[in-house]
Order: structure tokens, then sequence, then C-alpha cells
């Protein structure tokens, strides 16, 4: 027989609507359905500025995830914006190319826009993508990034979004860890922005146990990660083994990582085995006492560098040990003179491809090499011929020209690996 019937109180909503709460009487063992009008919500407005630390206007995109709005771009003048939305709670993320992104959170927006100066600091070496849903495993990350005493931005794509390419391609080093996720791991998006900072000549460090499992039937696996999926460890059949170095070089040698000791995240239940899937990868981290294949993989393509492990560094709960292989991997990684300079050519190259192909990236791209071939000139400093090129570049409108000459330049000098 049914049960007796139990009361409820439930709310409804939808982007752009008011929350709407009512009554529901529901019997044990039977459906019901109820039929929720929603109001539309008011418009409200977000105006604000946005300036770098020197109170410069920025040219700026303006977004609000999760919502389906289309970006606004501001003034590049006078880094002022003004958007329309409907009233309620927001997460606003600012961007502007060199500067590192902000994401204000519980953004309330009411009928009256309140203008806000936005202030955003220059981008750090290392961008740490927190993609493990919510875990908050990204803790593992931060503790030992600051340890090292490094500055990074955090970037929790839960509430910001995919980072996309635009984010992405600032920073020399950028970090992945997705966790124990395995069901949003590595999306069609995600994908995307990872080619593409690879294909500009990007260092990537991605922490991954299950990352393979998801890829391991699609070519971009072999063609980007340039990984072939072997099997995972499992757990429940065996303790995880330690991972050791597999090659003679300062990012291996003398490497001796446990999983799941005190400490860690004690996650580690599905561990990926690894292989290289062509001579550009370098299998240097291996499961001790495994031979079918590896715990991590090395990758140098051209401009750039991808360390990839198929276990998560959270898994490692000797802190020290931890720190230690995040700090070499962070230093295989870094940017040598050289490598800044190949990867103008890297986004040079792109900026090619997207006019060649009539892409709507073109511009975009034409302002990452703008940006590449500054950061590169540095290393020119100091030389007759990198002052004057610097002067021309910084007194230029018209700065193809100027770009093209640092370039050759820069190539004509002798740099070291």
């Amino acid at each position: 027989m049914p049960g007796k019937p139990c009361d409820y109180k439930l709310s409804a909503k939808s982007f752009g609507f008011r929350i709407a709460s009512f009554g529901a009487k529901v019997t044990a063992g039977q459906s019901a359905s109820q039929d929720v009008a929603l109001t539309k919500a008011d418009d409200g407005k977000v105006a604000g500025t946005v300036v770098n630390k020197d109170g410069k206007a920025l040219k700026a995109t303006v977004s609000f995830p999760g919502t389906g709005l289309a970006a606004t771009d501001t003034n590049a003048d006078t880094g002022a914006f003004e958007v329309t939305v409907p009233q309620g709670e927001y997460t606003m993320v600012v961007k502007s190319f060199g500067y590192e992104p902000k994401v204000i959170q519980s953004l309330q927006v009411g009928a009256q826009a309140a203008g806000q100066k936005i202030v955003l600091e220059n981008v750090p070496d290392v961008l740490l993508v927190d993609d493990d849903g919510h875990d908050l495993l990204e803790t593992y990350f931060t503790d030992s990034l600051q340890r090292l005493g490094r500055k990074f931005t955090n970037w929790d794509s839960h509430i910001a979004g995919v980072p996309l390419a635009d984010v992405l391609i600032q920073y020399p080093i950028v970090v992945w860890q997705t966790g124990f996720d395995y069901q949003t791991t590595f999306t069609p998006a995600e994908r995307d922005a990872i080619k593409a900072y690879l294909a500009s000549g990007g260092h990537m460090f991605i922490s991954s146990q299950l990352g393979g499992v998801n890829l391991r039937q699609t070519p971009y696996f072999g063609e980007v990660f340039h990984a072939k999926f072997v099997t995972i460890l499992k757990r429940s059949q065996a303790p995880i083994p330690a991972v050791v170095g597999a090659e003679n070089t300062p990012l291996a040698t003398g490497v001796k990582l446990t999983l799941n000791d005190d400490g860690g995240q004690n996650n580690q239940d599905y561990p990926s085995i690894l292989l290289p899937a062509d001579a550009k990868a370098s299998l240097f981290l291996k499961y001790d006492g495994e031979n079918r294949g590896g715990a991590g993989l090395r990758v140098e393509d051209g401009a750039s560098k991808l360390v990839y492990t198929g276990f998560g560094l959270e898994g490692v709960g000797n802190k020290d040990a931890r720190d230690d292989f995040f700090k070499r991997v962070l230093t295989y990684l870094a940017p040598k003179p050289a490598d800044l300079l190949r990867r103008v050519d890297a986004i040079d190259a792109l900026r090619i491809y997207a006019v060649s192909s009539k892409s709507a990236e073109a511009n975009r791209y034409f302002e990452y090499e703008e940006y590449f071939v500054a950061k590169a000139s540095k290393a020119l400093a100091g030389t007759a011929e990198g002052d004057a090129l610097l002067a021309k570049f910084a007194a230029t409108s018209k700065a193809g020209s100027a770009l093209r000459e640092v370039r050759r330049a820069a190539h004509g000098r002798k740099m070291t690996n």
C-alpha cells in the first residue's frame, strides 16, 4: 500500500528568471508532477573599468561563465565596460592578454550599476589548472608551489569555466591536474585549448591518473600527448608500486615516489601504464617492478615540452618527495632564451595558418605574436642591434615589419640551450 503523503518545499530556477518556490505533496512509491511558471528577472547592469597596476587602461574581455552570455570587450582607450544582464548572482571573469585573469565570485547584480575598478596584475610564470571537479586536490599543488617560492595563478575550471587558449598561451608553464575525475576529464573544449597551447610552444605538466582512460581510443592521445595507453593498475588487486626514475637525467635520476602513503590524498586506485607513441616522447618514470610500460612521459615537440604522469601527484604523501619532484618538473619546463625565440616562431606559424585559412583567430594570434616578440626581445637587451630594434618596436604603430626584424635579429644571435 502507498505510504502516507509527505509535504515538501521546493524551488525551481533557470538563468534569466526569478527563483520560484512552491509546495508539493509526494507519496512513497508514486510519482507526482507539477507545472511551475517562472517570471523573467528584471534587467540589471554591471559596469567598471579595467586597468593594470600602474593605472593604464586595458583592452579586456568580461564574461560570466555558465550563463551562455557573450563576452563583452572593454573600451580599448578607457578600459570601461557596461553589461546588461538579468539581476542575480554571478561569477565574473576579467581577462586581458599578458595579465593575470581575475575571477570575481558571488557578484550581486542589481538594477543600478555600481562602477568598480578592476586591477589586473602581470601574469606570473605558472598557471595551475584545477580540473578535479569539487575535490579540492589543488591544495597539494598550491602548497608545493608556495613552498618552492613560485608565483602562480590558480584557475578553478568548475568556477571559471574551461581555460581557453587565450588564457593558457600567455603562461610559460601550465600545470594541469585532474584528480580522481574521470567523467569530465579532457572535454573537447579542454583538448582544443591544450592542443593550441602546445602548438604555440608552451610547456605543460599534466598530472592525471585517469586522463589516459578517457583518451586512449582517440587519435588525439598519440598526436598531442604522444602517448600510448597500455592498461591501468588496480589497487583492489595489489598495492600500487612506487614510482622511480627510468632514465639518467636530472628529471628522473634518484626519483622515488610512494603513492597512497600518509600525508597524501590516498586516491591512486587506477594509475595508468603508458608508453611513448613516437620518438618525440621518452619514458622517464616507471612503476617499480612493472615491465609493461611506465608511469610518466616527457615530450619535446618543436618548441613545446610536455611532462605527463599517469598518476596524480596528490597521491604522494611525503611532501619533501613531492616538492622535489615538482621542482624537477618546473626546472625542466622553465623556458630558456632559445625557447622564447622558438615560441615566437611557433606562434608566427599559427598566425600565418590562421590568416591563410581566413580564421577569426588571425588578429588574436597577431596579438600573441606581438606579446612574445616583446618578451623574446629582452634576450637582445644590452646589444646595439637589440636596443635599436626595441626602440623601433616601441615607436611604431604598425608593428608588423618591426616584429619581423626583431625575430630575425633574435635568431641571428647565438643562443645557448
